[in-house]
């Protein structure tokens, strides 16, 4: 399609269309969108302008920081400092297990360097705050599993699980890119530096934008533009190859929205249902987009082994999660309830999937496919497990 305002207009028109189709079916309506692009992809009906298809990569780390802001605004200090071991526990320790394992699985079957291994094992990992997210808000909502701090468990643990996660993909990524390998011992010490940093920064950008807001006379959409501009001018900064100081952007950027919510909740929770409202006209752009990167007729040929991968990495993240919650007040129904809403992922693999493809990784086509089997895979699937188990277990406060 030659005139990109055209080729928008048919994006956000027919993925609204094929979002509700979707649900009417009782599936995710990103799983719609996904399958949209595919049709609509340069693989298909072609009918996908150039530049927009060009731009996917810079659409996605749009995506990425809106979803890390959403999760910010969902976070409640209060109920994760009562729970505080079991978050950090939660957010590190069932994605590391399924990165490796992943990680074993792929070098077995493809036989891919290492570092393509890992690439692969880091992006279906991250769990879906797309999804996650507003199942926990909703529990909250009905006060169910709030006795325990269980949707704030889950959601600050999925908050740290996706920012670590990229965190080590952007790793690995550097080590790909560069042309010496990279300073391996480096990178990996420039993890932790760049979360601590990335606190930092955050924090002192979420100070500046409060006190801007003080001083001006703004409006709720104006401070929302205020908060997006901020968060991508952040994310930019942390991505400068040559910067003396390394931070984590995307660390920075959920700061920023937790310490709004945390010290202005009345100002945080108007700016958190904007964020929900922009993430509407941007997931259609994502998951289309992701869609059209994918070439079907060589994706059908990675199903069986994709499925197989992506099964046994989410026994592991499982095991990973009951043993995370080893030791805490949690009965079994309920450890089992944690270990099903860390089964979907959709919108950070939607964010990083093609990422290796785009930056010239050999194996990048097949972890693009692995990466879209697994979300529409995953996604229907959690989300069935999500909303079956809150209802069998929990019911006003208790667990039946």
């Amino acid at each position: 399609m030659e005139y990109l305002a055209l080729s928008m207009a048919v994006i956000l028109l027919l993925g609204l269309f094929f979002s509700k189709l979707s649900k009417k079916i009782n599936l995710p309506g990103f799983f719609g969108m996904i399958i949209l692009g595919m049709v609509i992809g340069p693989y298909c009906l072609n009918l996908i302008n150039a530049q927009l298809l060009q731009s996917s990569s810079d659409i996605m780390v749009i995506a990425l920081v809106v979803i890390i802001i959403r999760a910010g605004f969902g976070i409640n200090r209060k109920a994760i400092k009562e729970s505080v071991f079991t978050v950090l526990k939660l957010g590190f320790i069932p994605s590391l297990i399924e990165a490796i394992i992943i990680t074993i699985l792929a070098k077995i079957i493809f036989n891919w360097p290492v570092i393509e291994c890992f690439m692969l094992g880091y992006i279906l990992t991250a769990i879906s705050p797309a999804i996650i997210v507003p199942h926990m808000l909703d529990m909250l909502k009905d006060k169910l599993g709030t006795d325990k701090n269980i949707p704030q468990i889950i959601l600050a643990s999925c908050a740290l699980d996706d920012v670590l996660v990229v965190a080590i993909f952007s790793a690995i990524l550097t080590i790909f890119s560069s042309p010496s390998g990279g300073n391996v011992y480096g990178l990996i010490l420039d993890i932790p530096l760049s979360i601590i940093f990335g606190i930092i920064a955050g924090l002192v950008i979420a100070v500046v934008v409060l006190l801007l807001f003080k001083e001006l006379d703004l409006d709720l959409v104006e401070k929302t533009i205020i908060i997006l501009a901020a968060a991508l001018l952040m994310k930019s900064i942390s991505d400068i190859p040559s910067l003396l100081i390394p931070f984590s952007g995307l660390i920075g950027v959920i700061v920023i929205s937790f310490f709004i919510i945390d010290k202005k909740k009345e100002l945080g929770v108007p700016i958190s249902a904007m964020f929900d409202d922009i993430w509407i006209f941007v997931e259609i752009f994502v998951f289309v987009l992701v869609g059209a990167q994918v070439n079907l007729s060589s994706a059908i040929n990675y199903i069986p082994i994709g499925l197989l991968i992506i099964i046994i990495g989410l026994l592991a993240r499982s095991l990973g999660v009951y043993f995370s919650l080893w030791g805490s007040d949690l009965n079994n129904n309920e450890k089992f309830f944690c270990m099903g809403s860390f089964i979907p992922k959709a919108s950070v693999q939607a964010a990083i999937g093609s990422m290796p493809l785009a930056a010239g990784v050999p194996s990048g086509h097949i972890i693009l496919a692995i990466t879209v089997i697994c979300i529409l895979f995953t996604s229907p699937l959690g989300g069935v497990v999500m909303e079956n188990l809150k209802k069998k277990f929990f019911e006003n406060e208790s667990v039946t």
